[in-house]
């Protein structure tokens, strides 16, 4: 086969665009994650507790979104509470942000916090 591609339409022709965005963001959260010890509690911390259900446990924190004072603290647009509902990307991309308001008070959450 004599078809040769750039880079991007490589990345185009896999399908690839949603896979490097979801790395793209975890590679961001995982520098946030580096740059916090949480103190002598290391990993028990509450705060990391937190962090690894939403990086890594989608179900539980679902969960949390929906049946917690989550979204009395956060103002979602109905699209998105609709998006994370059903799909587990729309969900993972909402851990990224929670992640980030966390350690760092920024991002999307940041914005959309309630007052």
């Amino acid at each position: 086969q004599d078809r040769y591609h750039t880079a991007a339409q490589w990345i185009a022709d896999q399908g690839l665009g949603p896979f490097i965005e979801h790395n793209r963001r975890w590679a961001a959260v995982d520098t946030l994650l580096r740059q916090n010890n949480w103190g002598d509690q290391g990993m028990a911390h509450p705060g990391a507790k937190m962090v690894f259900m939403a990086g890594y446990n989608m179900d539980r924190f679902r969960a949390f979104v929906f049946n917690s004072s989550f979204l009395n603290r956060f103002a979602l647009d109905d699209d998105r509470l609709r998006a994370i509902e059903i799909r587990d990307t729309d969900l993972m991309h909402l851990g990224f942000d929670w992640i980030e308001f966390m350690l760092a008070g920024t991002g999307p959450l940041a914005e959309c916090r309630k007052k």
